[in-house]
């Protein structure tokens, strides 16, 4: 997708198409578009959010386990990358993909206490989900699907992410006794 160069764009912003106002941003079925469908609105929205969360979470943050601060955040804060983690797999712009990355480590962060001096690849223990791979997971199942639906037959819900592979799915065979 082309980000760059002249807009060919004869919609200005504030105007109405077919009774539709035109505008910079949109927020469509929880995420935050913008004209160039860049990932910036909506991660600016999950660091207002993981903010708020920690300002509330605060007092309760000095008394818990660590263990019980990682459950927070991936009761409360996870779910809000989900939805970018399929973004981050078809994010074209290295800097946005980083800049990504970097918000879901500070958000840990945040709530587990975890220091920005901890090593990488410990922090990523730690949460123990790949933001690219689990991205790239969710691509791949919204394509099959979209497949299935669109050659009318039934998606195989028992579709696994291998824990080595990553980026690679198997497919589990299909269970015939299940109850509809």
């Amino acid at each position: 997708m082309r980000r760059r160069g002249p807009s060919k764009q004869t919609l200005a912003i504030g105007s109405l198409f077919e009774g539709i106002p035109i505008l910079h941003s949109y927020k469509y079925l929880g995420l935050y578009l913008d004209n160039r469908l860049t990932i910036k609105p909506q991660l600016a929205y999950i660091n207002d959010k993981v903010k708020f969360i920690c300002f509330k979470f605060r007092p309760l943050l000095d008394n818990i386990s660590a263990g019980y601060r990682k459950n927070l955040w991936s009761t409360f804060i996870r779910p809000l990358f989900e939805l970018l983690a399929i973004l981050h797999a078809s994010e074209p712009a290295l800097s946005n993909r980083l800049t990504l990355e970097r918000a879901f480590r500070r958000s840990f962060q945040g709530i587990t206490k975890v220091g920005r001096t901890t090593p990488l690849a410990i922090q990523e223990l730690l949460v123990g989900m790949d933001l690219g791979k689990r991205g790239k997971f969710l691509w791949d199942d919204s394509v099959a699907r979209w497949r299935c639906r669109v050659e009318r037959r039934e998606y195989d819900t028992a579709r696994i992410l291998p824990k080595d592979e990553g980026d690679v799915l198997k497919f589990a065979p299909k269970r015939t006794d299940r109850a509809y």
